[in-house]
């Protein structure tokens, strides 16, 4: 169990920068509110983990004896009921009212292919605003939702931060496990050449990141093409796709890649002509997949 533990807090300090896809769920949520609610850990006690639970992991507990698993399943759930106890005393501390609190949505994720875990983050309304500090590591199986952990407890209901950057994270790591996305990009990147060969700069600038100030729009949302200092950041762009592609009538896409920078999730998608390389970076953002950046690199 402690791999397993120390696995779970790994997976956490990267901020679900694994693909993923969402499952249904939300009764974890609703019930680790009411038992905060309530001041008493029971309506958790169903979710803690089973000895058979343990076992059904297979390689992960290989060569434990029932005691031994019996003595981490122990050392879990008192660590689970310390965690929560640090909670309780916090919130009851900071004089937040528990009953105006409403879960809003319950996001679920597989964070690590392979790997008995799932990472959740719980979406609450309070006093007219949201939040998304509520983080919980799970194992979800058919009709049953087992609690592992409770990562970054301190954070729980702080209530310092209403950007909801988890659950946008949490939303983007979604997005990037649809399979179809991959055959979007590729298309995307396919009309962005064909545009850029073609010098058709309006269209190819709508699909184009915001760089500079003001930083609400910085990195986050396409180029206005009715201002001339944004079109100007298309005209640059546009000129590099299309030196990058001078003479590449025949390329292929290669496989797309996931890169985690300060600005968000990078979809690169490299695109093989000839001698070189090009790398074509997208953000996702609101108004769907925008170029950001664009390297060339030879073999």
């Amino acid at each position: 169990m402690r791999n397993l533990l120390l696995i779970t807090a790994l997976i956490w300090v990267v901020e679900l920068n694994s693909q993923g896809n969402v499952l249904p769920s939300g009764e974890l949520g609703t019930s680790f509110l009411s038992s905060l609610q309530l001041g008493k850990f029971g309506p958790l006690e169903k979710y803690i983990p089973t000895v058979a639970f343990y076992k059904s992991l297979g390689k992960e507990m290989a060569g434990r004896s029932d005691k031994e698993i019996g003595q981490l399943r122990d050392q879990s759930t008192t660590r689970l009921k310390e965690n929560w106890k640090q909670i309780l005393e916090r919130v009851r501390k900071d004089g937040i009212d528990l009953a105006g609190v409403l879960i809003r949505e319950t996001l679920v994720y597989d964070i690590m292919p392979g790997k008995p875990m799932q990472g959740m983050v719980v979406v609450y309304g309070y006093k007219g605003h949201e939040y998304d500090d509520l983080s919980l590591i799970v194992n979800q199986q058919p009709g049953k939702t087992w609690l592992l952990e409770i990562p970054n407890s301190t954070r729980v209901f702080k209530m310092d931060d209403s950007t909801l950057r988890n659950s946008k994270q949490a939303r983007q790591v979604i997005a990037l496990s649809d399979p179809q996305l991959k055959k979007q990009l590729e298309s995307q990147v396919k009309a962005m050449i064909r545009q850029a060969k073609g010098d058709s700069l309006q269209a190819f600038g709508s699909q184009v990141i915001f760089r500079g100030e003001p930083a609400s729009k910085n990195w986050k949302s396409a180029l206005n093409m009715n201002l001339p200092e944004e079109v100007e950041q298309a005209e640059r762009l546009m000129k590099q796709v299309s030196k990058a592609m001078a003479g590449c009538s025949d390329y292929k896409m290669e496989s797309m890649r996931v890169e985690k920078e300060s600005e968000g999730n990078w979809l690169v998608q490299p695109v093989k002509c000839g001698s070189k390389k090009v790398y074509f970076a997208f953000l996702m953002t609101g108004s769907g997949l925008l170029l950001g950046d664009l390297d060339t690199e030879s073999e």
